[in-house]
């Protein structure tokens, strides 16, 4: 929450987009899994390296896990994520501003022990975490930028040794690029005071360096080295087609015999059909013949009936011409 007084004495109440955070102190249980989860999760100290995408994905979850941890712990106060970040900042920078005067009152007393300030076994910790990413480095982090040495083709440029002419070599003075400077693990050892260096003029003679001749032997050699590797990829490849391509084949003639067996079976069961339709049907054939010949049966039985009732009406004619009087005589069928 920020106040802003304006004319009138008025003021005006602006809430910033955090919420707003209790002013407690941060608790030592607080610090002490602060310090413990970024011991075990090196990658949060990433510092100026700028992280991948993956990398700065993964960070985010870590901080998320760190900061619900720290916002449950029983005392203390409870923070965003960005909070936190930031109260993680101030606590380094606060840390090292701290060494680095613990150091100056050591080189004041003569390398004795400073009579106010003292590290906390957490600051302590801390420090030595700061150390060792700035030595080794973060392997979490993948730098952005940095290229395959091989895979650099360079023009060699002659090396010139610098010399000098009068001046003795226990008399020069050590070069800018040879100075280090004192890592922060090492600021609370005793350091010896050394007396200044006066500067003096030099005059130099510049003459060639004979390692300049081997550079381009070395290059022609990593060159070489790049080409047989690449020619190895080559071949690895190659090699891997053609396995792809027999294991194709075989998978083919598998397939085409399994599909052909198949086709041998349903065309096996369709002969085996077609001939229980052709016995079915002769013995349909058979049953038609029965029938009709029971029906032509049928028909030279109703013909002997017939003829049999023909010759019974002509004797019963007969006989009734025979027996009864002409006045009696009735016209029978014929």
């Amino acid at each position: 929450m920020e106040t802003v007084k304006g004319k009138g004495s008025r003021s005006k109440v602006k809430m910033s987009e955090n919420a707003v955070v209790s002013k407690k102190k941060i608790s030592s249980e607080q610090l002490q899994i602060l310090i413990d989860f970024i011991s075990t999760n090196k990658i949060l100290l990433h510092g100026k390296t700028k992280p991948s995408e993956a990398a700065s994905n993964e960070i985010e979850n870590l901080w998320d896990e760190l900061t619900t941890l720290l916002n449950s712990c029983g005392s203390g106060p409870s923070k965003l994520k960005s909070q936190w970040k930031k109260t993680f900042i101030d606590w380094k920078c606060h840390t090292r501003k701290k060494a680095r005067d613990i150091l100056q009152s050591m080189r004041k007393t003569g390398g004795g022990e400073g009579k106010e300030k003292v590290l906390t076994p957490t600051e302590e910790k801390l420090l030595s975490l700061i150390s060792w990413v700035t030595i080794k480095g973060n392997e979490e982090v993948e730098e952005i930028g940095m290229v395959a040495e091989k895979e650099i083709e360079t023009v060699a440029q002659p090396q010139f040794n610098l010399i000098p002419q009068t001046q003795p070599e226990s008399l020069m003075e050590p070069q800018p690029d040879c100075l280090l400077e004192p890592q922060p693990d090492c600021l609370l050892e005793s350091q010896p005071h050394h007396p200044e260096i006066t500067k003096r003029k030099r005059s130099y003679t510049c003459v060639p360096s004979t390692s300049a001749q081997h550079e381009p032997r070395k290059k022609g050699v990593q060159i070489k080295q790049s080409e047989s590797s690449l020619q190895k990829i080559v071949d690895t490849y190659a090699a891997a087609q053609r396995q792809t391509k027999e294991i194709a084949e075989l998978l083919k003639l598998n397939v085409s015999e399994d599909f052909r067996n198949r086709e041998l079976d349903l065309k096996e069961r369709e002969i085996q059909v077609r001939i229980i339709e052709a016995q079915n049907k002769s013995k349909e054939l058979v049953l038609r013949e029965r029938e009709l010949n029971i029906k032509e049966r049928e028909l030279s039985f109703k013909e002997i009936e017939y003829l049999e009732k023909n010759k019974i009406y002509k004797k019963i004619r007969v006989l009734s011409v025979s027996i009864t009087p002409t006045y009696y005589r009735v016209n029978l069928p014929t």
